[in-house]
């Protein structure tokens, strides 16, 4: 079970990832990690059958919301702002 959590569920998704990021844009690529709470949250109740309790809910929007944040760069944007004006 060890060697399948390592190889399976670490070394081969991580790979995937990397690989695709190379031939994506940044942009898509930021949009899909930002996702990956909201996937987990579907995956979850659909498949594993994880009633919808409140607390996966905020789970979900504050790691949805936090990685947002990081991406957005909301410093830069106020910036290009002000000088547009």
């Amino acid at each position: 079970w060890m060697a399948y959590l390592v190889v399976g569920c670490t070394l081969i998704p991580y790979s995937l990832q990397i690989k695709s990021q190379q031939l994506t844009s940044p942009t898509h690529a930021s949009v899909l990690m930002i996702m990956e709470s909201v996937f987990a949250l579907i995956v979850g109740i659909a498949f594993l059958g994880e009633p919808m309790t409140s607390r996966l809910v905020w789970g979900c929007g504050l790691i949805f919301l936090s990685i947002l944040i990081t991406e957005l760069d909301v410093a830069g944007f106020a910036r290009m702002k002000r000088q547009e004006a």
